[in-house]
């Protein structure tokens, strides 16, 4: 067993008039393994993840992507958390208890989106 996993989940609605913000205050220490997008169209929007405490860093962990499209998923994971808050690109970062993450996405896509963020806790 590699420990206990859990899944926070935003959908984002259509098209929106500014960016959609997203905050998660974490509850314990965890490392985030994995962000997985979805969309129901075509995206031309762009998401960003990032943090507000303890440092503030609005694409500290992923660097802007696009998310996924057409019921096609886009998975980010180990190797693609690129923001300066992940120096070691190779591993998955790790956060700890009361880190605010802060999600930016676009506003450019009439697409409804699904994000997911899967943590491993500890």
């Amino acid at each position: 067993m590699d420990g206990m996993r859990f899944v926070v989940s935003w959908h984002v609605h259509g098209t929106l008039a500014a960016d959609a913000i997203f905050r998660y205050k974490l509850p314990c220490d965890a490392t985030l393994v994995r962000v997985d997008t979805c969309g129901t169209a075509n995206v031309t929007s762009a998401l960003k993840v990032g943090t507000l405490l303890p440092t503030s860093d609005d694409d500290g962990i992923i660097k802007s992507f696009a998310p996924g499209a057409n019921a096609v998923f886009v998975t980010k994971d180990r190797g693609d958390f690129d923001g300066a808050l992940n120096p070691d690109t190779a591993e998955c970062p790790h956060l700890v208890k009361d880190t605010v993450l802060l999600l930016t996405f676009t506003h450019a896509s009439a697409s409804d989106v699904d994000v997911y963020l899967t943590f491993l806790e500890g």
